[in-house]
């Protein structure tokens, strides 16, 4: 804060800082006597908030520089223009609060829940015992969250306009639908954040990494994309020819990589046909093999981790034990594909044709002869075509199935926690045995 915070700023005695948390949790749980915790203007550093429910509470212009806020109750909460340099709201609850103008230098928001939180730019005023108002908010005025670690947290419809986020890690995030026009993004890590509808209108995102990123629907443009690594994203077709990203990193051809594609297909069949005695095994992870004709080739156990296989002929292809993690194949046709044991975890199978594939396990792998499962954890299959799919003991915990055509599917004893099913066809499919807890969308 600027010259004069000394001064604004007042001193708090712990017991009176214990008494006004107490009494506003009895205000919350409706006991009698309770009343808001009005914490403005205090210095607070280095406190211990954890576990305490403090929604609706006042914290504007506050200094809590290193105070622990882990598992914190905040929704609504008011940290308008707050000191909170190295704060520690690891798995706190900020939804919808009013973070504006904040200084987050440098904190941990690991797993935290900022849904719909207000993060933009904003000055605060303090007044003279004359009246003259007199800026004593960090900087100028933007929210600064360079440096934060808000892996994994719940950004989504977040409003973080003109934010300050220099080599910010938002690793493995959730920013769908956040607004973040006009920030200053450079350095910072996306590596696997779900960015659906984000806005980036106007960003400085140079040196930026997204690797693996999901930017469907996003708004980008006037933006600076300089360096930025867009490999194993998840973009839209329009986002390819944008001149946004002329300077950006994004994934290679075979063309692109030296690789003659035919050539190594068939050294890779060879590979499979020969128990590995001939051939070599082909790696394509991160390869763009977008509207590529693979029909009834024997991929066995390739990997194509985050490869671009979007519209590709995947018909009668026999996949088991392939590496597809985090691979997309939106649209495409994986008509009665062997996909036994395969790993599509976090896969982008959206409006994917999958009839008749068998997603069954894998039997009688190595010489355990163990059984391996058929990994779809987290896999998007949103309006995807599974009628007559084998999927039996499949794990499709987190999946989303929304809109999915699941007509006479056999899922006998599939993972199905945690999945969704919103307005998917069931018609004749089998359930039994499965597990089915935090499930949506099943009658």
């Amino acid at each position: 804060m600027q010259n004069g915070e000394a001064t604004e700023l007042k001193n708090l005695r712990p017991a009176d800082l214990a008494k006004a948390l107490s009494l506003h949790e009895r205000l919350l749980s409706g006991r009698p006597g309770g009343r808001r915790a009005l914490l403005s203007g205090f210095r607070l550093e280095a406190t211990d908030f954890s576990t305490r429910d403090l929604r609706e509470s006042d914290f504007t212009g506050a200094a809590l520089a290193g105070s622990l806020f882990r598992r914190t109750k905040l929704q609504f909460a008011n940290f308008y223009a707050a000191d909170l340099r190295r704060t520690n709201f690891n798995g706190a609850d900020l939804t919808r609060a009013d973070l504006r103008g904040a200084c987050f230098r440098g904190a941990s928001l690991v797993g935290a829940n900022l849904t719909e939180a207000d993060i933009r730019e904003a000055v605060l005023a303090r007044y003279s015992a004359n009246r003259i108002p007199t800026a004593v908010s960090h900087g100028d005025g933007h929210a600064d969250m360079s440096a934060i670690n808000a892996e994994g947290a719940n950004l989504s419809n977040a409003k973080m306009g003109g934010s300050f986020t220099l080599r910010a890690d938002f690793s493995e995030a959730n920013l769908s639908n956040a607004d973040l026009r006009n920030a200053d993004l450079r350095m910072s890590n996306f590596r696997n954040a779900i960015m659906t509808g984000v806005n980036l209108i106007g960003v400085n995102a140079a040196g930026a990494d997204f690797h693996g990123a999901v930017l469907t629907n996003a708004r980008i443009h006037d933006a600076n994309f300089d360096g930025v690594d867009l490999t194993g994203a998840i973009l839209d077709l329009t986002h390819l020819t944008s001149p946004v990203f002329a300077r950006a990193v994004l994934p290679k051809t075979p063309e692109d990589a030296g690789l003659d594609l035919e050539a190594a297909l068939d050294m890779h069949e060879s590979w499979v046909r020969s128990a590995a005695h001939e051939g070599k095994r082909l790696t394509l992870d991160g390869i763009d093999l977008s509207r590529g004709d693979f029909s009834a080739r024997n991929l066995t156990a390739i990997s194509m981790a985050e490869a671009i296989l979007r519209g590709c002929n995947l018909t009668g292809v026999q996949l088991a034990s392939a590496n597809l993690a985090r691979t997309d194949l939106r649209a495409a046709i994986l008509r009665n594909a062997d996909l036994r044991g395969a790993s599509l975890e976090h896969a982008h199978l959206n409006e994917s044709i999958l009839a008749g594939a068998d997603l069954s396990p894998l039997t009688d792998v190595g010489s355990s002869g163990r059984s391996l499962s058929t990994d779809l954890r987290g896999a998007k299959l949103v309006g995807a075509d599974l009628r007559g799919a084998k999927l039996m003991h499949a794990n499709l915990a987190g999946a989303d199935l929304s809109r999915a055509k699941l007509d006479e599917a056999d899922l006998t004893g599939a993972n199905l926690d945690g999945a969704r099913f919103i307005g998917a066809a069931m018609g004749n499919a089998k359930l039994q045995g499965s597990s089915m807890e935090g499930t949506t969308g099943l009658v």
